[in-house]
């Protein structure tokens, strides 16, 4: 019981701070971008694009698995 416990409040504390990270990129402009970009090197780019592409399915999956919560509650109460 206490492993399943201690599993379950690094998944929310995982979550937590995952999101509050995110929530960081409304911070960053264009320019930011742009500047970034300009300062990587090319061999960076496939690596780049694959955390991307990650970061992007999670997000969307966390979106998905929400919008299912909150129908799933609204038809409990």
């Amino acid at each position: 019981m206490e492993a399943r416990r201690a599993k379950r409040r690094d998944a929310i504390k995982l979550m937590g701070t995952r999101l509050s990270m995110d929530s960081r990129w409304a911070e960053m402009s264009d320019k930011d971008i742009a500047t970034w970009l300009d300062a990587l090197e090319p061999v960076q780019f496939e690596r780049i694009h694959k955390v991307t592409e990650i970061a992007i399915e999670r997000l969307q999956r966390v979106q998905t698995m929400m919008a299912d919560f909150e129908k799933k509650a609204r038809h409990e109460s």
